[in-house]
Order: structure tokens, then sequence, then C-alpha cells
């Protein structure tokens, strides 16, 4: 007994017997006719094979990936070249790893995935106590690139390179840029900080609870304003808005004070200026009417 022929192709129609047609077996050919009986037989079963050719190169695929349980201690970790890794795997690595990303430690896990022979991509995963991470890198023509990493939360970073910040960006903490050029102006809130009590002490400060260079104030009592002295270089000012029990202001701890004098006047305002370098604390005082 004969077996039909299939081979792996996806055939676009399935032919119909018809009641007209005789019935005629034999080895079947869809152009001639021969062994019409056979014909959609023969069809389905190259649809089969079609099939079972795709997912057979999806098992492959899958059967590729070696993946370690990572909720138990494998039995071995890595301890070799990261650039040497080959196929679909991921591996925890020990400190020894070679050519991995910063900070990496033993328990850090890396995925890789290779494209071709010369082109595959890593993903790194820091968990350790030098921090959390995650990294990425690629390999074309046999060349690893650098690896790269977002910006983590609570490390130190460096990012590379031009960079454009949409929207609404707040940066937090002490933030220092080099050989920065602004192409469009910048806006800054001023900071409320109340209504210092009678025999006071303000001391404006730019990394207060709520930050910021510009500072402002109601003047309803005597009080003292003192030189900030927050650690670094940086201007500030301070706006001064006398209310109906304004009290004299006594200035303390610049080394230089220039300008207006401070009055008592209700509904009076003044600019105070502040510049902060090399340890010298400048004030210039500047009314407002």
């Amino acid at each position: 007994m004969a077996s039909l022929a299939e081979t792996a192709t996806y055939d676009a129609d399935i032919y119909q017997i018809e009641t007209t047609d005789p019935v005629v077996g034999g080895v079947p050919n869809p152009l001639t006719g021969a062994g019409m009986s056979n014909i959609p037989h023969l069809q389905l079963a190259r649809r089969t094979a079609w099939l079972k050719a795709q997912v057979d190169d999806l098992l492959a695929d899958v059967a590729g990936i070696v993946v370690t349980d990572l909720l138990a201690s494998p039995a071995a970790l890595y301890a070799g070249d990261l650039n040497a890794l080959t196929g679909r795997k991921i591996v925890q690595v020990t400190g020894a790893a070679t050519n991995g990303f910063a900070g990496l430690a033993a328990g850090d896990l890396v995925l890789h995935a290779e494209v071709s022979g010369t082109a595959a991509i890593q993903f790194g995963l820091r968990g350790t106590s030098t921090g959390l991470g995650l990294f990425f890198r690629a390999k074309v023509a046999s060349v690893w690139s650098a690896w790269r990493s977002p910006v983590e939360n609570g490390n130190a970073e460096t990012i590379a390179g031009n960079k454009t910040l949409s929207g609404n960006t707040t940066l937090n903490g002490t933030t220092a840029l080099a050989g920065a050029a602004t192409a469009a102006g910048v806006t800054s809130a001023s900071v409320n900080d109340g209504t210092p009590a009678a025999a006071a002490t303000y001391r404006p400060d730019p990394l207060a609870a709520t930050t910021g260079n510009m500072r402002h104030i109601t003047n309803n009592a005597a009080f003292t304003l003192a030189a900030p002295n927050r650690a670094g270089d940086y201007t500030m000012t301070v706006l001064v808005t006398n209310g109906a029990t304004a009290g004299a202001i006594t200035m303390s701890g610049f080394t230089k004070v220039y300008g207006d004098a401070f009055t008592t006047t209700n509904a009076q305002a003044f600019m105070v200026s502040i510049i902060k370098q090399n340890g010298l604390v400048l004030a210039v005082v500047q009314a407002c009417q």
C-alpha cells in the first residue's frame, strides 16, 4: 500500500469532489487531475505538514532557552567571560565573571539572547549589596557595545550623551550641571517661608524641606535674618514684605551687606539678593517702592 507523498506546503484551497467526478485512485496530481479522489487528502496532508514545520521551529526556539531555577541556588554559578556566552540562556554570576556591568557581584543575573553568530543582546539584573540596577548592551558585527543603564533611584549615576527631558522635570538633591548651556528659559516658584516669630532667627536654605532658591517671608515682628550656611556656592533671593506689625530686621553672619535700609512701614517690600561663594556671603537689599 502506497502513502501520499506530502510536502510542507500550505495549499490555498482544498479541492471539492463533485458528484460528477469519477472515483479515481492512485497518485494525486492537482494540476492534471490524476488520482482525483486523493487530491483533497493530499492538500490537507500538505497543510498539516506545513503547520507541523511551524510548530517544530517554535519548539526549537523554546528548547534553546536555558532557564536556571531562580528560586533555588544553582549547582554552579557562572564565573567566565560574559562576552563568550552563546545561544539563549540566563546565568547567575559570581564576582569573578568578566566583562560585566558596573558593580557586578555574585548573585547578579545576565540574560543572553543570540540573534546570530555575530549579533546578540544581553540584559543584566543587579540586586545585590551594590544596589539595584538594570543594564543592557548589544553585540553587532561581533563587537560588544558598552553596558548601559536607565537612571536609577538611590544610586550615583552618570548619564552620557545628549538627552532631552520633555514635560515637567524635578531634580531632587544637589544637582551639578557641568558645562551646561540652556536654549530656553527656566522658571522657579518662590517658596513661602511664612512669618518669623518675634526675636527668632530666619536663615534661608535652598535645600530646606521645600527646596528653592527663591523664597519669601512676611515681617510682622522684629527678627534676625541670618546668612545661609548650606554647603556649596549658590545665589538666592528673599522677598520680605512688611505686615501691619512689622519689626526691625537685624542682618547677621553676612560678609557684607549693601543697599537700602529696611523699614517697618506696612505693605512695603524689600528684595534681598544673596550670593554665597568660597565661604563669603554677600547680601544686597533693594527697596521695592
